[in-house]
């Protein structure tokens, strides 16, 4: 099949090699618009290159540890699908109750992090330490709040 301006267009069999030659080349040429596109947004906006560099420096660790997080989670999955398809299952409910509860406190840490570099920007220490026990006393309560709502009906339905 060649999606061509929003129109199926299909050949045989052997004209399947030159519609996915015509996809890539396609593809292709999208991406250096895309590239183009932002070099003349680049040249606009003169972009501080020290400045974007060392942000990318401080970011490069929280991506790492992301990256890790996730490469956890795919190998477990992994290790999990060799046991069997109930293994699977357990694994994927786990996995859903894990990422529920690590929204919230990821959602907090992001707002906790804006306040905290307002508060770091005005030179403000006293509101900084404010701002960031406050953020973990939430985190602390909502999942403990969780974790005391969920855990009983668990263990009554089980027993």
């Amino acid at each position: 099949l060649l999606f061509f301006k929003r129109r199926i267009i299909t050949w045989p069999l052997k004209g399947f090699k030159i519609s996915e030659i015509i996809k890539v080349l396609q593809s292709l040429l999208k991406l250096y618009f895309y590239i183009f596109k932002i070099r003349i947004i680049y040249l606009i906006c003169k972009i501080n290159k020290k400045e974007l560099f060392h942000l990318a420096k401080i970011g490069l660790n929280a991506g790492l540890q992301l990256t890790f997080e996730v490469a956890a989670f795919v190998i477990a999955g992994l290790m999990a699908g060799t046991f069997g398809k109930e293994q699977i299952d357990a694994h994927g409910i786990a996995l859903s109750i894990a990422a529920f509860t690590y929204m919230f406190a990821s959602g907090i840490s992001s707002a906790s992090s804006i306040r905290v570099g307002i508060y770091k920007a005005q030179d403000n220490w006293l509101e900084i330490k404010q701002a960031a026990f406050s953020s973990i006393k939430l985190v602390m309560l909502i999942m403990g709040g969780l974790i005391f709502s969920i855990l009983p009906q668990l263990i009554k339905k089980n027993s």
